[in-house]
């Protein structure tokens, strides 16, 4: 009997379920979306029995139907939910309210403020989150965290090479004129504005940078003139 692996993930809006075989190949994946409540100015709650049980109960019935496999199939059920909410069950396990949501949930502000002003900050955030600092607003807890990016751009320039020289004697009216320039593009400039600029030809340019067209002439990147004597 072919065996299959079940995950959900019972997320803040949305629950998704993923249904694989031996092979790792996705059999049938589904989600579903649902709700949360606000019925007071910085409370979050969510119904545990309708959206955390409801949800995987509602997500196994669609993957199984979907994927056309035998529950007994199944060879093992992975779950994900939310973490570190306030959930008070009876001795049977069923929830005796709403679930108070993790993080976002400020009813305790009173009780935060408490502790701050008793152990002090840099006690509390010891404490509770090390490094991580929280302060209680109308939207909810504000977390602050330091987080250090490291951004490395490399960039490796192309220009074209100089295979060959030659040199000529050059009259007087010539003396202080460069036979080869190296020349960037400015904004708004074209290189029929260069070519005319240096006597000689967009062609030419084209054909000293190896481009194919004026398009590929990006603004900013040292250009090849060739000049006409």
């Amino acid at each position: 009997m072919k065996r299959y692996f079940l995950g959900i993930d019972i997320g803040t809006f949305e629950s998704r379920g993923i249904l694989i075989d031996e092979s790792f190949r996705v059999a049938a994946d589904a989600s579903v979306p649902h709700g949360m409540d606000n019925p007071q100015p910085g409370w979050f709650e969510q119904e545990a029995e309708a959206v955390w049980w409801g949800d995987l109960c509602k997500l196994c019935r669609i993957l199984i139907k979907q994927s056309g496999i035998r529950p007994e199939q199944i060879a093992c059920v992975g779950t994900s939910a939310l973490g570190t909410d306030c959930l008070p069950v009876d001795e049977q396990c069923r929830p005796l309210r709403p679930a108070i949501l993790y993080g976002i949930d400020a009813r305790a502000s009173e009780e935060a403020a408490w502790l701050t002003e008793h152990y002090g900050q840099a006690r509390v955030q010891d404490m509770y989150a090390g490094e991580i600092a929280a302060s209680v607003g109308a939207d909810g807890v504000e977390l602050r965290f330091p987080v250090t990016f490291a951004v490395s751009v490399a960039e490796t320039p192309r220009y074209p090479c100089l295979q060959s020289l030659e040199a000529e004697e050059c009259g007087k009216k010539d003396e202080n004129v460069p036979s080869l320039v190296l020349r960037a593009m400015k904004q708004g400039e074209r290189l029929w504005d260069i070519a005319k600029l240096y006597r000689t030809t967009v062609e030419a340019i084209l054909a000293a940078n190896e481009l194919k067209e004026e398009s590929a002439a990006v603004i900013g990147k040292l250009l090849l003139i060739p000049r006409r004597r």
